[in-house]
Formats: C-alpha cells, sequence, structure tokens
C-alpha cells in the first residue's frame, strides 16, 4: 500500500494495444472500454495515448497486477513514485 510520501500509479499505454480486452476482463472493477474501443481506468486519467490510475483502492490491486502480467502487448505497467518534499 502507498503511504503519504509515496504514489502507486497504473498506466495504460494504448499504442500497441490490441484490443484483447483481457486487462477488462481480470480487472472489471477498475478498467473499462471507450467508445473508441480503447481501455481506460474508470476512476483514472487520459493524458493522449496514456490512461492513468493513482493510487487505486487496496481491494483492486491484485486484479490490476494479475492485468499486467495477462497482458500480451504488455501496455499496462505500475510504477512507485516519490513524492518530492
Amino acid at each position: 500500500m502507498a503511504s503519504s510520501s509515496t504514489s502507486t500509479v497504473y498506466s495504460i499505454d494504448v499504442t500497441n494495444c490490441i484490443k484483447c480486452y483481457n486487462c477488462q476482463r481480470v480487472a472489471y472493477h477498475s478498467v473499462d472500454v471507450y467508445d473508441d474501443e480503447f481501455p481506460y481506468f474508470i476512476n483514472g486519467s487520459v493524458y493522449s495515448n496514456y490512461r492513468i490510475l493513482i493510487n487505486p483502492p487496496q481491494g483492486y490491486l491484485e486484479d490490476l497486477d494479475e492485468a499486467i502480467a495477462g497482458c500480451p502487448m504488455e501496455c499496462i505497467s505500475k510504477s512507485i513514485h516519490q513524492k518530492r518534499k
């Protein structure tokens, strides 16, 4: 779990997405599909070809990590960022 000095950031880079929708099937509480057929995070943000979710609920982390492992194009990633003081 992220502390107040770190953020856990999940991102989807749709540049290489083949629209297999495995991420939506696995992490259905967190991922849906836009009208353009690309995945996005339900409570996240969209920046050009990137979909971003910061500090998702603890109960969704296992499904999100499974979606990362199951993405055939490695479009989904997770990173931990230290907040600057």
